[in-house]
């Protein structure tokens, strides 16, 4: 396990580690495969799902074009070697694992086996710790993103209370329908709505999703 400890404890990826799991093109073929999770490994893609909001294909494709870099040893990345290492250490055998029905693109499923072939690790495998890796590299990033949106919710909070002191203000000589009484209503709206967008996910961890504020 030295190879996840190391991985995970560098503060470069783990700044970087939430764009592992960006939305890759949908254009390619689905396919429909059975793959053997372990316990761990079909609780962290629980894990990504519930806290990032992605499908089970968006993250497979992300995982994969990681390990296609390293496949083809261009711009190898250390998520790539990291996750082949980790396979490796998998014992083969099915006994405890999970069989899970899903739904990757064509390109994935290729990688997938190609990979599996040239470095003679199981291709289920490779899945299964990849998303394992991806939870942990995740865990430490969403560390850093709730511990700078914790800071910028105080400042956020001190601009809305300052907006609410200057909206009393104009008030007090401007029409109720004025549209810059309205424009700054708008703003305020905004800032309550982001304002509360972050006090939630201070509580429940989960990413936020900009089209609800």
């Amino acid at each position: 396990m030295n190879y996840l400890k190391k991985i995970t404890e560098d503060q470069s990826t783990k700044e970087t580690a939430e764009k592992l799991i960006k939305q890759i093109s949908t254009r390619e073929t689905s396919v429909r495969t059975t793959f053997a999770l372990t316990k761990d490994g079909e609780a962290a893609l629980a894990w990504i799902i519930e806290h990032y909001k992605k499908n089970i294909r968006s993250v497979i494709d992300s995982l994969c074009a990681q390990l296609q870099n390293t496949l083809s040893n261009v711009n190898e990345t250390p998520l790539g070697n990291t996750i082949i290492e980790l396979a490796k250490e998998t014992p083969k055998s099915s006994d405890g694992k999970i069989r899970r029905s899903m739904v990757l693109s064509k390109k994935s499923l290729n990688i997938l086996n190609d990979v599996a072939k040239k470095y003679q690790v199981p291709r289920d495998a490779l899945l299964d710790k990849g998303f394992y890796l991806v939870m942990k590299l995740l865990e430490n990033s969403s560390e850093i993103r709730l511990d700078k949106h914790r800071k910028a919710l105080s400042m956020i909070n001190k601009l809305w209370a300052d907006a609410e002191i200057v909206e009393k203000k104009l008030k007090e000589f401007l029409d109720e329908d004025d549209p810059v009484l309205c424009g700054l209503g708008f703003a305020i709206t905004h800032l309550m709505r982001t304002s509360t967008a972050i006090e939630q996910e201070q509580k429940d961890g989960a990413s936020i999703d900009p089209d609800k504020i």
